[in-house]
């Protein structure tokens, strides 16, 4: 089922020194492949809970307004949209995926863009909808939405692009609308309420100072969830951060009292992971308890994709961030125990 977007927006200075860079609107097309005639007896337990989501793949190009310094966007992404309330018109989604930025820094060529230090970023576009069905074979529809794009901090500079975006669409082929038809009765599937998990996870950060290298990051999580139905849970656990960036930026800082135990941090995480059948979204925000540094504050967010192989094994990707600012991506491996 293909849907065509057309919209217009505008960059978020979310610093003041990106005001310049800004010189007109952004420009966006889009083009998705969602799934189509979906009916009750094949749906999966998670799609039924979610009263039949549409998801599927999406390509989109983004004219910044800036060609010279800012270039344009290229981006692939994963796409879910979910009803609101079971509603026939109203709808938010979910999208995730990779990106290409054609103008990126470069201390020769393009020192001007201050924004983004690399052409590869991953690229998040979360929004509402409002659809209006024409014909059983043609709806149009119209998205408010924001997009971020950035590298996590693996390279040096990343401020991120953050866009704000209306747009309109037509969608063809439109799914039989069997709503009326799903009832919560036919999620009788067991699924553990209780459950605690384990998780290595290792990335690289960048320090603003040095453009040329970045270093290893790692961390372990212990996390205990609580899973009261089938859509929602929620989790709460320890963390331990290891930071090789630790001895240069006590060097930058002229901080002589340098010892192994800064490279440490321990902090205490409180969140919500919606699930969507084998795939969950974990949403963190966290305190430090242990951090002898404490150059980025007391709290830290953890926004985190985790995607289960087996009951038992499970990956994962997550940005970590402090407040806005992202700190590095992580990639990792866990292990599901003491599960009832």
């Amino acid at each position: 089922m293909p849907a065509i977007t057309l919209a217009n927006g505008f960059i978020m200075p979310h610093h003041q020194y990106m005001n310049y860079l800004i010189n007109g609107h952004v420009v966006s097309v889009g083009l998705e492949i969602l799934n189509k005639n979906i009916v009750p007896e094949k749906l999966k337990d998670w799609q039924v809970a979610y009263k039949m989501p549409l998801s599927g793949w999406g390509v989109y190009y983004l004219n910044l307004g800036n060609p010279k310094q800012l270039g344009d966007i290229w981006a692939a992404y994963k796409k879910i949209q979910i009803a609101i309330h079971g509603s026939n018109h109203f709808f938010y989604h979910i999208n995730g995926g990779i990106a290409f930025l054609t103008k990126s820094f470069d201390i020769d060529n393009n020192n001007y863009n201050i924004i983004i230090g690399s052409h590869i970023n991953v690229f998040f576009k979360f929004g509402l909808t409002f659809q209006q069905n024409i014909s059983n074979k043609l709806i149009l529809f119209s998205d408010l939405y924001f997009i971020h794009s950035s590298n996590g901090n693996y390279f040096e500079p990343n401020a991120g692009i953050n866009i704000i975006n209306l747009g309109v669409g037509m969608r063809f082929h439109q799914p039989i609308n069997n709503y009326n038809l799903i009832e919560n009765n036919v999620l009788r599937k067991e699924f553990p309420k209780y459950f605690s998990e384990l998780s290595i996870n290792a990335g690289r950060k960048a320090l603003p100072n040095i453009m040329s290298r970045n270093f290893f990051i790692g961390s372990v999580l212990v996390n205990s969830v609580f899973r009261p139905n089938f859509k929602n849970a929620f989790d709460a656990g320890l963390d331990i951060f290891y930071d090789r960036s630790v001895k240069t930026k006590m060097i930058f800082a002229e901080i002589s009292d340098y010892n192994v135990d800064n490279f440490y941090r321990l902090g205490f995480h409180l969140g919500y992971e919606p699930q969507f059948g084998k795939t969950a979204i974990a949403i963190q925000m966290g305190v430090y308890f242990f951090d002898k540094l404490n150059d980025e504050g007391y709290f830290y967010h953890r926004v985190a994709i985790k995607q289960y192989c087996s009951k038992k094994i499970f990956l994962g990707v997550a940005v970590k961030t402090h407040f806005f600012k992202a700190e590095f991506i992580e990639w990792g491996i866990g292990y599901r125990f003491f599960s009832k």
